[in-house]
């Protein structure tokens, strides 16, 4: 979601009018588009490890706009603070109900949590990227409206 600035009165709001809500003057700008991720930025916005991440994007999301696509990582499989690390809070509270919850229910079925962490976690982190590049791009936007 991002926010336009009427040309005509100055006020800030949520972009999709075509005509603004306090003034009622035509709206003259469009919304940013959504680019696609690339490698560079995908390092950039990773940090460390963004080399591997840029390596993922670019086999299994060549176009650059990601989906939930499986792959394998094994940290996140393993190592139980990785979706914390990466800063992907819900996913690491979804997982971890999950995986109290399953094994509340049966031992084993933990073990399916972990596939699906492993399974799922690099096309989830790669979504964030895009959502803070998605970010970024509509701040950028929005303050150079602000110059003008």
């Amino acid at each position: 979601m991002s926010i336009v600035r009427c040309e005509a009165c100055g006020n800030h709001f949520t972009a999709g009018p075509k005509f603004c809500v306090h003034c009622g003057q035509p709206m003259l700008t469009a919304a940013p588009a959504s680019a696609p991720l690339t490698p560079e930025l995908v390092r950039a916005l990773a940090g460390r490890n963004g080399g591997y991440y840029a390596r993922k994007l670019s086999r299994l999301f060549p176009e650059g706009h990601v989906s939930l696509k499986p792959s394998w990582n094994w940290a996140a499989a393993l190592v139980p603070f990785w979706w914390i690390y990466r800063r992907l809070y819900a996913p690491a509270l979804f997982f971890y109900v999950v995986a109290l919850v399953a094994g509340a229910i049966r031992p084993g079925l933990g073990l399916l949590v972990l596939l699906a962490q492993g399974l799922t976690a690099d096309a989830l982190y790669l979504k964030s990227l895009e959502r803070t590049a998605r970010r970024q791009t509509a701040l950028r936007t929005d303050l150079s409206f602000q110059d003008r």
